[in-house]
């Protein structure tokens, strides 16, 4: 009888854990884009401004966020597909921010400012739209999942009783 319980408090606490997990991750998911593109913002100035070269530019940029995930350090040498997909963000990169991502890394340094600049300017925009998408979804996503997870914690319970 006494195990009942032990499965019961098992099955509830996992299920608001999953819950948790679910907000979370959307979150960090959030947090990672928006400093993706505050660093892509960054190296449309550094071009547009500056004419500064790229090793540089990466060098001199600092964010926590980016740090957190290693994208910055995987991004030595300007080497954008180990830090896409090597990173510890690579996990919360979504197909389409990973192709915009690449096609950014394959003109950067390789063209004129201008060329750079409009290349910035596209990506930013696709980010943007994912962002945007992003936080308009996610409250919806959120309530929806967490709901599901403590449901299904509650049906297990009840056929446990």
């Amino acid at each position: 009888m006494e195990l009942k319980y032990v499965a019961v408090t098992v099955i509830l606490l996992l299920s608001f854990y999953i819950a948790y997990y679910i907000k979370h991750r959307g979150e960090e998911k959030l947090l990672l884009y928006e400093a993706l593109y505050d660093f892509i913002e960054y190296i449309k100035y550094q071009i547009e401004f500056f004419c500064t070269p790229t090793d540089e530019m990466i060098a001199n940029y600092d964010n926590p966020i980016l740090e957190k995930y290693e994208f910055l350090v995987l991004l030595d040498n300007n080497d954008w597909s180990r830090a896409i997909h090597e990173s510890k963000a690579s996990s919360l990169l979504d197909k389409r921010i990973v192709s915009v991502l690449e096609a950014f890394s394959s003109k950067l340094g390789t063209s004129s400012g201008d060329e750079q600049t409009a290349n910035c300017e596209y990506t930013l925009c696709e980010l943007k739209k994912v962002l945007d998408t992003g936080r308009q979804e996610l409250p919806k996503k959120l309530k929806a999942f967490s709901a599901i997870s403590v449901i299904s914690g509650f049906m297990a319970i009840i056929l446990i009783l």
